[in-house]
């Protein structure tokens, strides 16, 4: 949701934004008017929201501000309706890692996760991963 433009005209994605800078052709379901239909061309990009993606997957995918949406989940998490012997933390923590691990199983052969801060916490993880696996993860700064 930190990625959705609202605009005069509705809503927007923030990778539409960028898509147009860079001259792709896109079809953002962000937008309500757009997701009435299906994309019609195949070298469209497609844009949608982390909630909206289970059931999407595609060659490339770049996933932007990836610890964003896992702060969000962390911070959305719902509540149990006991609190009695559990650690509330470590649940909200299990539910952000669940929604999490969906966007990261999109891709069918290349993942591009973009991250807002390396020391956030999904930040500072990947760092970590990158170090202890250079030959399958790259680490760019941009």
């Amino acid at each position: 949701p930190h990625l959705v433009i609202e605009t005069v005209e509705g809503r927007t994605s923030y990778g539409q934004v960028l898509a147009d800078q860079w001259g792709f052709e896109c079809w953002d379901g962000v937008r309500s008017d757009t997701r009435k239909n299906y994309p019609t061309a195949i070298d469209q990009l497609r844009i949608v929201q982390y909630d909206s993606c289970r059931g999407l997957e595609g060659w490339n995918l770049f996933a932007l501000g990836l610890d964003r949406f896992y702060e969000h989940k962390l911070n959305t998490a719902p509540n149990p309706d006991s609190e009695a012997l559990i650690d509330i933390t470590a649940l909200h923590k299990q539910y952000a890692n669940q929604w999490l691990m969906i966007p990261m199983t999109r891709a069918i052969d290349c993942l591009v996760l973009n991250i807002v801060s390396n020391t956030s916490t999904v930040g500072s993880a990947l760092k970590r991963v990158a170090e202890k696996a250079p030959d399958f993860v790259q680490w760019i700064k941009v």
